[in-house]
């Protein structure tokens, strides 16, 4: 069609006024309709029977020779636009929709979200966020995806106890025959035996536990007997009006109030205010201060993050089993003669410590009961590993022994070794000990046979790493070597540190490792390259005492009294965790345990310049303020009840105790004695 049909179109509207057939697409309004151009019917055919480049070629006549002016150009935009917008999301099959979604950011996630209700859905699909899980490494992290889901579980029973709560209150006020068999039977299980895999909440916790690690303020008092932060409501707020209440199955029963064993959740979490969240600062919600072992060195440190058992080991000839929930000591456990040099806590609450009184002993852990002395080494148990319901301790008269924890029985005896075993590694079938003859072992448990006896170092063995796979020894001539555990042959040796090797930690072909030059090294075992170097200004003063690291961060403890934080991809110093005042002077952090969420710190001194004590910081989610709280209730019940209701404003619980028949209950913050 030429320019000229074209103006001939525009110029003549209205010249017959024959009726003409269009499409409702064709025309956008009423008005449109009412001016019909001479000879439209014939131009909409002719433009129908042209190919992809004449109909190109014709639009561009349109829009570029000037033919539309401005307010034509606006009603065209106005109509083309429109046709362009389509919501592919919703159109496409669930699968690829999802597929789609994948490749946006978990903040992109949350927005979209709020697009209509059919995206939200899409964007909280628990395989979605299993995904975003899975970039963050929890999938591989057993234990921080286990103590996220099983804390999920506390939380939703406690709001599904505390619904019940309020649901008998009233039940009862109607009908005061209720007898307290009813109640027990409706009552919701507290025990987390249903795994809600909730991968989003997961998700999103993980990222908060990962904020207040990096920047949760922290408020310490040494001097003091349990410190617990201060909170505002502006800056400890995850959701609007939506405090989480923290409840621990095991071991947090106070034998004396056991009503600490009950707790009251509020609103369900806003996560759509991550975001607004992320930018506040925050105080951790409680760090706690335990006082044991007098001014002896603690020797070892365990901690079970999913029932809050924490066990030290001293000089003292004693352990202690403290709670992690409320910083109590529990249990002290006496019966060894000698220091307490190693021990090992299992799933189920079972210690076994070493001592220089030359045997092992197994201990319950919630009841404080000796279950079995181990005797058969004569010399000082230096070091133990623990796999299933054997335990391998190494001794000071060179030999290993393998142990059934369950019957006492030693079913194996492992001789080689010429000079004290210094450490052991065990993962049910093969064992690898180190030794002060500079020599590390490979043993087949079951045939008591050595497989490999690895050559290379020229001083001590201190410490083992063994995966299955690969096995690395760190020793006292200051080099690391990684060796096949299969064949025994010699892969890499690292080289890089000045001194003692005194502790390292192997996940996922990543290794740390802790000397007494004062520096922490990260690896790859599988190239034998140096990652990172933990170093610079920021870097410990004294020799590394412990360390642990996660996909995330390495946390490192020293002689010089701080507990330092790091960047496991940057090496980059974040914040110091702790800082003794007495470090530089003979504070010394003998000790640290973490989970994902919590962080053990042992600490005290050589000189008496520091207490031995304890620090557990809590970096779980912390508790918003709220103004006073003030309920009314009315139970019916036969037995003692108990309402235990956490104050923000206090930091503590509010504990209401009843033994009546029928009583109306109304109280408020300062009303109640505070536990």
């Amino acid at each position: 069609m030429s320019s000229n049909e074209l103006n001939n179109s525009k110029n003549n509207p209205n010249d017959s006024d024959d009726p003409i057939n269009l499409n409702e697409s064709t025309s956008s309004s009423g008005s449109s309709r009412k001016a019909q151009p001479h000879n439209l019917e014939e131009w909409l055919r002719m433009f129908h029977n042209w190919n992809h480049h004449e109909r190109i070629a014709a639009l561009d006549l349109l829009v570029y020779n000037e033919i539309c002016d401005i307010q034509q150009m606006r009603h065209l935009l106005s109509i083309i636009e429109p046709q362009l917008q389509r919501d592919f999301i919703s159109l496409l099959p669930k699968e690829l929709s999802l597929y789609v979604l994948s490749f946006l950011d978990p903040p992109d996630l949350l927005r979209a979200a709020q697009t209509c209700h059919y995206w939200r859905t899409l964007c909280e699909d628990n395989l979605l966020w299993r995904e975003k899980c899975r970039e963050e490494n929890l999938l591989d992290d057993n234990e921080c995806l286990s103590d996220l889901f099983a804390r999920r579980i506390q939380l939703k029973n406690a709001r599904s106890y505390a619904r019940h709560l309020i649901m008998s209150a009233k039940n009862g006020a109607q009908n005061s025959s209720s007898t307290n068999s009813d109640l027990t039977d409706d009552t919701p299980t507290l025990s987390p035996k249903k795994k809600h895999f909730d991968y989003k909440l997961a998700y999103l916790h993980h990222k908060n536990i990962e904020y207040n690690w990096r920047y949760g303020i922290l408020n310490y008092n040494p001097n003091g007997d349990s410190i617990q932060s201060s909170s505002s409501p502006s800056s400890l707020t995850f959701g609007q009006n939506s405090p989480l209440i923290e409840n621990n199955v095991q071991m947090n029963i106070d034998p004396v109030h056991p009503q600490h064993s009950c707790a009251a959740a509020a609103s369900s979490i806003n996560i759509d205010r991550l975001d607004n969240s992320m930018r506040k600062p925050r105080i951790l919600k409680e760090i706690l201060h335990l006082k044991g072992h007098e001014d002896h060195v603690i020797t070892c440190l365990q901690f079970n993050p999913i029932s809050n058992i924490i066990v030290s080991g001293s000089d003292d000839n004693t352990l202690k089993v403290w709670s992690s929930a409320n910083g109590r000591c529990h249990l002290t456990l006496n019966g060894h003669t000698g220091g307490v040099w190693s021990s090992q806590l299992s799933n189920d609450n079972i210690i076994i410590s070493g001592s220089t009184d030359r045997t092992l002993r197994v201990w319950n852990a919630i009841t404080g009961h000796c279950l079995h002395t181990l005797y058969g080494h004569t010399s000082t148990v230096r070091c133990m590993a623990l796999h299933g319901k054997h335990v391998v301790s190494g001794s000071r008269d060179n030999t290993l022994r393998v142990w059934n924890i369950d019957s006492g029985e030693c079913v194996h005896v492992l001789v080689g070794h010429v000079a004290a075993v210094r450490c052991v590694q065990f993962n049910g079938r093969l064992c690898v000990s180190g030794a002060y003859d500079y020599l590390v072992k490979v043993w087949d448990v079951a045939s008591e046979t050595c497989l490999h006896t690895l050559e290379g170092h020229n001083n001590r063995v201190y410490s083992l790493q063994f995966d299955g796979k690969h096995i690395v020894s760190g020793s006292l001539d200051t080099s690391i070597r990684v060796w096949c555990a299969e064949t025994g042959r010699l892969k890499h040796t690292l080289i890089g540190h000045q001194s003692l090797t005194s502790g390292m930690q192997l996940r996922n072909n990543i290794l740390v490792s802790g000397n007494a030059d004062s520096t922490v090294r990260v690896w790859d075992i599988s190239t034998g390259q140096c990652l990172q170097t933990l170093s610079g200004t920021n870097k410990h003063q004294s020799a590394v005492t412990c360390l642990q690291f996660n996909s995330k961060f390495v946390i490192t403890s020293s002689d010089d009294g701080t507990v330092k934080l790091w960047d496991l991809k940057t090496g980059e110093f974040i914040r110091n965790l702790l800082t003794l005042p007495s470090g530089g002077s003979g504070g010394v952090v003998w000790r640290i345990r973490a989970s994902s969420t919590k962080l053990v710190c042992a600490v005290g001194s050589r000189n008496g310049t520091e207490e031995t004590k304890f620090f557990d910081i809590n970096f779980w989610y912390f508790i918003p303020n709220f103004d006073s709280i003030i309920f009314k209730f009315n139970f019916v019940f036969d037995l003692n009840f108990v309402i235990t209701i956490y104050d923000t404003i206090n930091n503590s619980f509010v504990i209401c105790n009843t033994n009546f028949r029928h009583q109306e209950i109304i109280f408020a913050r300062d009303q109640i004695d505070y536990q």
